[in-house]
């Protein structure tokens, strides 16, 4: 807990000293007069916050939380003094160097003695990340707003805030169409055509056929074997960087419903792998690469794809035009693929649409 000091309560300060001192000067009575009604402001003001605060503070917020989607947070104040607290301004808020969640305040006009209060609230978060601990701060304003006494709670508790999947349809689940495992690409095949002589039978779409009345088949093109690796770059918080790796969630989540192993490469390049969409979101939102995979780091994560695999790039406009040969160069040392996100989310939904 800390006392403020306003700066109109040392511009008085200085008023009373220089009537005092005019006082002495021209020894007349009024300027004494008026300097006590002004040492009096300041002491009836100060005596107001000269208690401590003795409220207890709870705070009910989820442990994970989805990018632009509204959640509840909710605080219960608790005033054990036997007097009110009165003329609260509460403040809650995460202390990090990059706002993911807005901080919200609160005015409390009065709390009674013994009791309490709840301040419900509903917050958007604005970008992907994590959030190691909320802070709550509680302001009470001396009369005249010359002091104000202020308590902070520092709640020690990580929240998520995981990136939101992009709106792309999703695909049937393996099993749904040719009733084989799909390795893709990023995510699917690349479509679907008419049959042609020498299409084995187990690649047909059924589903398709019957809705066209012509025999389809899934276009193969798109499909390889091996691991799909997810490789970020850029400053998180970057608007092109976010977007990559919510269509990066989509076609990674698709591709672990083919069977495809899915990893993302870190800042060394080591792979962290997703075995379920739940821990593919949470590792997305942990990812924090500020700066480009080197050389090294680079064919350190092209082997995590393994021979005849992927690596989708999910890239933020800061990453220097220098680094994508890179990519491709340790990509064709290691014999993978490299995807763009943004065409492999598009070819998500043109396979979908085909079927």
């Amino acid at each position: 807990m800390r006392i403020t000091v306003a700066r109109s309560a040392w511009l008085l300060v200085s008023s009373a000293g220089a009537l005092f001192v005019f006082a002495a000067l021209t020894d007349s009575v009024w300027p004494q007069l008026l300097g006590c009604v002004v040492l009096g402001l300041l002491v009836t003001s100060f005596l107001a916050v000269a208690r401590p605060l003795r409220i207890e503070v709870t705070t009910h917020i989820p442990d994970r939380v989805v990018v632009g989607k509204p959640f509840e947070t909710a605080i219960t104040l608790h005033n054990v003094s036997a007097r009110a607290a009165r003329a609260l301004v509460v403040r809650h808020s995460w202390p990090t160097s990059r706002t993911l969640v807005a901080a919200h305040a609160t005015f409390v006009d009065r709390i009674d003695a013994h009791c309490g209060l709840v301040i419900a609230t509903t917050r958007t978060p604005a970008a992907r990340g994590v959030l190691s601990a909320d802070e709550v701060r509680i302001d009470a304003t001396a009369p005249f707003g010359l002091f104000s006494r202020t308590m902070v709670e520092l709640v020690d508790r990580e929240l998520l805030v995981l990136p939101v999947l992009a709106t792309i349809e999703s695909i049937p689940a393996s099993g749904d169409g040719d009733g084989a495992t799909m390795r893709a690409r990023g995510a699917d095949a690349g479509g679907v055509r008419e049959w042609r002589s020498g299409d084995q039978v187990r690649n047909v779409q059924w589903r398709s056929t019957a809705r066209t009345g012509r025999l389809t088949v899934a276009e193969r093109d798109y499909v390889a074997p091996g691991s799909l690796v997810l490789l970020i770059a850029g400053r998180s918080g970057d608007p092109a960087l976010e977007e990559a790796i919510s269509m990066a969630a989509t076609v990674g989540s698709v591709a672990l419903r083919r069977g495809t192993a899915v990893l993302i490469a870190g800042e060394g390049g080591g792979c962290m792998r997703a075995r379920t969409q739940a821990s593919l979101v949470e590792l997305l939102a942990r990812a924090e690469v500020r700066e480009p995979l080197d050389d090294a780091a680079l064919n350190r994560a092209m082997r995590c794809a393994a021979d005849g695999g992927s690596v989708l790039v999910a890239a933020g406009r800061t990453v220097s035009g220098t680094w994508a040969p890179a990519v491709q160069r340790a990509a064709a040392l290691a014999g993978v693929t490299v995807i763009d996100v943004a065409f492999a989310a598009a070819r998500v939904t043109a396979a979908r649409a085909g079927a």
